[in-house]
């Protein structure tokens, strides 16, 4: 049995993902030389060993922290 996609963008949604914030974690990924090396190194990793539902679980939860202990 295949498991259903978690939809990332929009929809029933109870979050939304700001362009501003995106283009700054982008801009941290790939500019900023010591950050960059660390997140694309764990990225890396994550991906090859979590499937695409594991993977925005995990952004889910990583998010729901980061508000938690804003």
């Amino acid at each position: 049995m295949i498991a259903k996609s978690i939809p990332l963008l929009g929809g029933k949604s109870v979050f939304c993902i700001n362009e501003e914030q995106m283009y700054e974690a982008t801009r941290l990924r790939e500019e900023n030389f010591e950050s960059s090396q660390k997140i694309n190194t764990h990225l890396k990793r994550l991906e090859q060993n979590l499937n695409r539902n594991e993977q925005a679980a995990l952004a889910f939860t990583l998010i729901e922290r980061l508000k938690k202990n804003a």
